[in-house]
């Protein structure tokens, strides 16, 4: 069992919030905060999934409000309250349900345009790079035994990291698309 962690709902759902999706919208953009809190979970509590859900109030087959533990207890973080319909919580329902509906965390959404770069009417004067030593990290090899791999806590990094580098990608590519400099003819 893990503790109370509606701050980390409160994140998921600040976070969702700031990128612009409203959550009171849709089922699914309320589902972005689950996937959120899920992922964040399950950095730290790797037993931390989804809720399968093949009917009803439902996003991506799951249950749009609901985390799973792979024990199969089920804890409700969005409802009515003072923030609206999408209020965290930290609701522990004392039914369990099967193993087999646990979901590892899903990818979620990126925010959908990332702020322009601010324009300059004069040129910026740039400096060459400073070369940085590159360490090269010595792996030393683990024996299995001493640590075993744990395949939610595996999966919940994966998502995290894929999550991120999207979000590199989308950076890079914006940039990428800035309208070349136009010279002047020295005449």
């Amino acid at each position: 069992m893990i503790p109370n962690r509606i701050d980390i709902v409160q994140k998921a759902r600040q976070d969702v919030i700031d990128i612009g999706i409203n959550p009171d919208e849709s089922e699914c953009n309320r589902f972005e905060i689950t996937k959120r809190a899920a992922s964040y979970l399950a950095a730290m509590y790797p037993e931390v999934g989804l809720l399968f859900k093949p009917e009803g109030n439902r996003c991506e087959d799951c249950a749009v409000d609901i985390i799973c533990l792979a024990d199969g207890m089920i804890i409700d973080i969005l409802g009515q309250g003072k923030d609206g319909p999408n209020t965290p919580l930290w609701m522990i329902n004392p039914n369990r349900v099967s193993v087999d509906r646990w979901r590892a965390p899903l990818p979620y959404k990126m925010p959908v345009s990332i702020p322009a770069e601010p324009k300059h009417d004069e040129p910026i004067e740039t400096k060459p790079i400073e070369p940085i030593p590159i360490f090269v990290p010595v792996v030393v090899p683990i024996e299995p035994t001493t640590a075993p791999i744990n395949k939610n806590k595996a999966l919940a990094i994966i998502t995290t990291a894929i999550a991120a580098l999207t979000w590199l990608f989308h950076i890079i590519s914006k940039h990428d698309e800035s309208p070349p400099v136009k010279k002047s003819d020295d005449k």
